[in-house]
């Protein structure tokens, strides 16, 4: 195992999911859906599975 890599230069702010440069509807599909599990209770339930924090 080696070093942590997180070098915000290279690899930006927080973390992403790629879509096409121009597939706009897709993007806003993902960011609606992330905003429904998490307005109704899902992520919190997932979250609370696997991690004993907030990973958001």
């Amino acid at each position: 195992m080696g070093p942590k890599i997180d070098d915000p230069k290279i690899f930006g702010a927080g973390e992403g999911i790629a879509t096409r440069k121009g597939d706009l509807h897709l993007r806003d599909m993902l960011d609606h859906a992330i905003l429904d599990i998490r307005a109704d209770g899902t992520y919190q339930k997932i979250n609370a599975k696997y991690f004993p924090f907030s990973i958001y």
